[in-house]
């Protein structure tokens, strides 16, 4: 998933990713660029709904 959303920023194309490697600093870009709407794909990891980050965000 990582090597995906890295070719696609390099492509010009604001991606991000949603699994357990991602650290908390990382987290609370993603969550800026949705909230902002310059990251235009999320690919999420099985396991991200159920991390306390991503159901407590809103």
């Amino acid at each position: 998933m990582k090597d995906q959303v890295d070719q696609l920023n390099r492509l010009n194309i604001p991606a991000a990713r949603l699994d357990s490697s991602v650290d908390a600093g990382e987290l609370q870009a993603i969550y800026q660029g949705l909230d902002d709407g310059t990251i235009k794909l999320l690919y999420v990891g099985a396991g991200a709904p159920r991390q306390r980050a991503f159901s407590g965000h809103g």
